[in-house]
């Protein structure tokens, strides 16, 4: 028999008198709550009495079942609550300060991109443009950071790094009449290409038609999708899916020469 040691919490405390209160063993008890799966019941049951924490099923039949004090059983039900909200609270803390540390790494390793804008933003298999890394939306126009979280389409253009913003403009708008023709004006998983947002600073980008004309200059960051793939329980993503992504890729041959 599992060993539990009981939480120092309000409900921690008060399932256990029950479940000494009520005599029977840890399987009758599980029973009585009406689970038939006494997996699922055990699960509940260490889960409370470790963390303070349990399903409705569980608390309800607890209630229905062995009427505990009602003020006894309301201050563990608010105690239960106000955890869970702080839980929460520092959840979304911890999200905000992983995108703040992303977008700040992000920007360190900014280096200019072409994005393919096209008529669906939900791929057609989320699965397969997890693991391909989104590569199919984004065209490199210098060496990318190693490991970075999206791989891209096409091998860097020579030289585009020596270029003055005129000159880049410029190759850009040939590289992308270039994708647009050599892939038939379709983005695998993502359907037709409607245009190309080309970011030449981190927090300004240039869209350009299928043509390769500038059509208007706006601002803001590139809003990078957070990729990833789960597989059962586990969730495939981070280094695993950036590993998966960055396959070797050749030049295309109707990718534009720098002049």
């Amino acid at each position: 028999m599992r060993h539990i040691r009981i939480a120092d919490f309000p409900m921690s405390r008060l399932v256990a008198d029950i479940l000494h209160g009520s005599g029977l063993d840890r399987h009758a008890f599980i029973r009585s709550l009406g689970y038939r799966n006494e997996t699922n019941g055990f699960r509940a049951l260490y889960g409370c009495l470790e963390s303070g924490f349990a399903p409705d099923f569980f608390l309800n039949n607890c209630v229905r079942v062995y009427q505990p004090a009602p003020e006894a059983w309301e201050a563990a039900l608010r105690d239960m609550g106000q955890r869970r909200q702080e839980a929460l609270a520092q959840e979304r803390r911890e999200i905000e300060q992983a995108r703040e540390q992303r977008e700040s790494q992000r920007r360190e390793q900014f280096q200019p991109f072409i994005h393919v804008e096209t008529e669906r933003t939900v791929p057609s298999s989320i699965a397969v443009a997890a693991l391909s890394g989104g590569s199919m939306k984004y065209i490199r126009l210098v060496n990318w950071p190693p490991y970075s979280e999206y791989a891209a389409d096409y091998a860097p253009v020579e030289g585009f790094d020596q270029l003055d913003p005129e000159q880049r403009i410029d190759l850009v708008g040939r590289v992308v009449a270039s994708h647009f023709q050599s892939h038939n004006g379709h983005c695998p998983l993502f359907g037709r290409i409607s245009g190309y947002r080309y970011y030449p600073q981190y927090d300004q980008s240039l869209l350009f038609d299928v043509n390769g004309n500038v059509i208007r200059v706006e601002t803001g960051a590139h809003p990078w999708p957070e990729m990833s793939l789960r597989i059962g329980k586990k969730s495939l993503g981070g280094a695993l899916l950036r590993l998966l992504s960055m396959q070797p890729q050749g030049r295309s041959r109707s990718e534009p020469q720098s002049s």
